[in-house]
């Protein structure tokens, strides 16, 4: 790739591809180079064998990849050797082991808890494949500084703004990055801004990732602790909330290690955390990061939803430019890329314009690859509703579900799901036990009521990627802007209903 194409940090030796959604987008055979090594099931005996082929395999001086692979598992290659496949199921059981679980194995054979934590956290789908997929975004970082005298070491062109001067001739100055991850290098706290979709978890999800690997390597590295602030509960203090997320996965001390300087909080979604007391926890989480001022933190947020400012660096992420988004094209979709590239540059100001979002890339790559002969639809909605048909159809191809229901009548079920989060203005997750609630027993399609048995709508959804069942009981769309497109199909059909169209949160939908 030539102008302002970026290069790429992959090992040479790669042919495995991976897909988004949990699909087989080029999941090729030669996966296989030299068989691959399979483990089923998730009991104990299970798990440990892989966490000692995945502990010896990223300690090993061979060069390795981690991606996506058929039917929704990871893939660890090690040169020279057998592929390891792992299975969603087995990565999330991986990552979910606890310090009671590592306490019960053999002495002789004891892997430390951390280090089962990290292996799970490196072949689970949401980190793992970040390895070969990770394309580098572009921000601009900013900060309150005296006018006279900052020298921050910033990476060339990652944009710092710099206020100068003050009232009415203050201006600001700009320092572009071309890494938001490198930030991290740059601040010891905090807080990454970007519109819906902007690949804010993405970031973090990649430097979780590349700091468990670097945890494994060398001792003295900080553990990477990732977690989805839509859980965190009013009535639970920052620290609490944190600690208790850190005991359960490494069986550590949360105050010891943070103290020490060996915890990095990744803190995803502030925008997330549920309307109900919503000033006064984002305050707590300030005072958190007072203090705690030495302690490494990093927050994601959506720009236009953070006016509860934490009072750290803030870092905003850019649009993506082409040369991104062809170096994410060839990493993912590499059969389709130049084709896909010529599509989009025929639509400069459609659908190209659509792919600067990071997120929207994906849905598009992801759903021209699935069926390169329908073209691209001509804008996002359709874009959506594209993406949402072509995962139902595929659960209901790949997999058996006696009790599976009409494609419809599941959409229309997730739309009342979609609405009840909405009416939360900033939450984005729900109790499991609500989410059934807020799914209807049964719809009415075309004229005719169908049975939505909720526990079913909610392990098909499940299924399909379109929702999120997490470890600690809570429902959530696969991504914001897939919730929005549910709601917004609620919306339409109360207006043609007239029906109450609000969401009683007081927000826009």
């Amino acid at each position: 790739m030539t102008g302002d194409d970026q290069s790429t940090n992959q090992s040479p030796h790669q042919p495995i591809h991976g897909s988004f959604f949990g699909g087989d987008v080029d999941a090729q055979d030669s996966l296989v180079v030299g068989g691959n090594l399979t483990v089923q099931g998730i009991g104990a005996a299970d798990l440990d064998e892989i966490t000692r082929l995945v502990l010896a395999a990223l300690r090993s001086a061979k060069s390795i990849a981690i991606a996506g692979g058929a039917g929704d598992t990871t893939v660890l290659a090690v040169e020279g050797q057998p592929h390891l496949v792992v299975s969603r199921e087995q990565g999330a059981a991986l990552a979910r082991r606890t310090a009671e679980r590592a306490d019960k194995q053999r002495p002789a054979d004891k892997e430390h808890p951390v280090e089962t934590y990290l292996a799970g956290l490196v072949m689970h789908r949401d980190f793992g494949p970040w390895d070969t997929r990770y394309v580098p975004l572009e921000g601009i970082a900013s900060r309150t500084v005296a006018p006279e005298g900052w020298a921050g070491n910033i990476p060339v062109e990652l944009c710092a703004l710099r206020p100068r001067g003050e009232g009415p001739d203050q201006r600001i100055e700009r320092v572009r990055i071309p890494d938001i991850a490198a930030a991290v290098r740059d601040y010891s706290q905090f807080v990454l801004l970007g519109e819906p979709g902007a690949g804010k978890t993405t970031v973090l999800q990649k430097i979780a990732l590349d700091a468990a690997r670097a945890r494994l390597q060398d001792d003295s590295a900080p553990v990477p602790l990732f977690v989805r602030l839509g859980s965190h509960r009013e009535a639970e203090s920052p620290f609490s909330f944190l600690a208790r997320s850190f005991q359960s996965r490494t069986g550590a001390d949360f105050g010891t290690e943070l103290r020490a300087g060996r915890v990095l909080l990744l803190l995803d979604a502030l925008n997330e955390m549920g309307r109900a007391g919503y000033a006064e926890r984002v305050a707590a989480w300030r005072d958190f990061a007072r203090e705690w001022e030495g302690a490494r933190m990093i927050f994601t947020c959506r720009t236009l939803d953070y006016r509860n400012p934490l009072g750290l660096q803030q870092v905003e992420t850019s649009r993506l430019d082409n040369g991104r988004i062809r170096d994410f094209l060839s990493r993912c979709v590499p059969d389709h890329a130049q084709a896909l590239w010529n599509e989009l540059s025929r639509h400069p100001h459609g659908l190209l314009d659509l792919t600067r979002n990071p997120f929207l890339l994906a849905v598009v790559a992801w759903v021209y690859a699935q069926s390169p002969q329908a073209g691209l639809p001509p804008n996002r909605g359709q874009l959506l509703a594209r993406l949402v048909s072509k995962l139902i159809w595929r659960e209901k191809e790949y997999r058996p579900h006696p009790d599976w229901i009409a494609a419809p009548a599941q959409e229309q079920a997730l739309s009342s799901l979609a609405w009840t989060l909405q009416r939360q203005g900033q939450g984005t997750t729900l109790p499991v036990g609500d989410a059934l609630r807020a799914i209807p027993p049964r719809v009415a399609v075309a004229g005719r009521e169908i049975e939505t048995e909720p526990e079913t709508v909610l392990r098909l959804g499940c299924a399909a990627t379109l929702l999120e069942w997490t470890p600690d009981d809570q429902v959530r769309f696969y991504h914001h802007l897939v919730q929005e497109y549910f709601a917004a199909r609620e919306l339409l059909r109360r207006f043609e209903a007239d029906d109450d169209p609000s969401t009683g949160s007081g927000q826009a939908l």
